[in-house]
């Protein structure tokens, strides 16, 4: 296990679990139009998606990985690139609003369901698998541990959004509270990357 890989990986998870996307989006819509405790039910479902998918990504990764030692190279760089990627979406899509329609059905399976047609999920669990496979990879107890670990970070990511939804899109119109954030954040995503790519 490489411990050099543990801050990197942790400020990864967390900025990219944190940040806007399908999941954050549901959940800031629930919380507006339920009370906290009625949305739960739905944020355990995307929970247990999430888990599913980073098991899947994790074990897929590690599988491929171990049978060649230059195929970590290769995914290695490509996990970093798509990191940089991230970094600049925000700046990229500014114009871009709200999704025009979301779902009403806040259930513990419509939760589980976005989970399987969430493309920001998918993405997520190869590249943190690829980039992190010393630290995350490499055996079954690792890739549950860290499933577990992030899904678990992901109930309390959208759980914030969920409590603090409201608040928070009323900030986010202000364009330099919202050019402050993502602009931290890209340097986060930016530190990540190089972390990843010179280790």
């Amino acid at each position: 296990m490489n411990q050099a890989l543990l801050l990197p990986f942790l400020s990864y998870a967390i900025v990219t679990t944190i940040t806007p996307g399908p999941n954050n989006i549901t959940a800031t819509s629930a919380g507006i139009q339920l009370s906290y405790k009625k949305t739960v039910p739905y944020l355990l479902g995307i929970s247990v998606g999430f888990f599913v998918i980073m098991l899947i990504a994790g074990s897929f990764t590690s599988y491929f990985t171990s049978q060649n030692d230059n195929l970590f190279s290769v995914i290695k760089w490509f996990g970093a690139v798509y990191i940089l990627y991230l970094a600049f979406i925000p700046f990229i899509n500014v114009k871009n609003k709200k999704n025009k329609s979301l779902n009403k059905n806040y259930s513990f399976i419509t939760g589980f369901g976005l989970q399987l047609i969430n493309p920001k999920v998918i993405l997520y669990g190869v590249t943190i698998y690829s980039s992190f496979t010393q630290l995350i990879g490499g055996s079954n107890i690792r890739v549950v541990s860290s499933a577990i670990f992030l899904s678990a970070l992901a109930f309390v990511c959208t759980s914030i959004w969920a409590i603090l939804g409201t608040t928070l899109s009323s900030y986010f119109e202000n364009k330099t509270f919202s050019l402050v954030f993502n602009s931290i954040l890209a340097l986060l995503l930016i530190y990540i990357a190089t972390t990843i790519i010179l280790i």
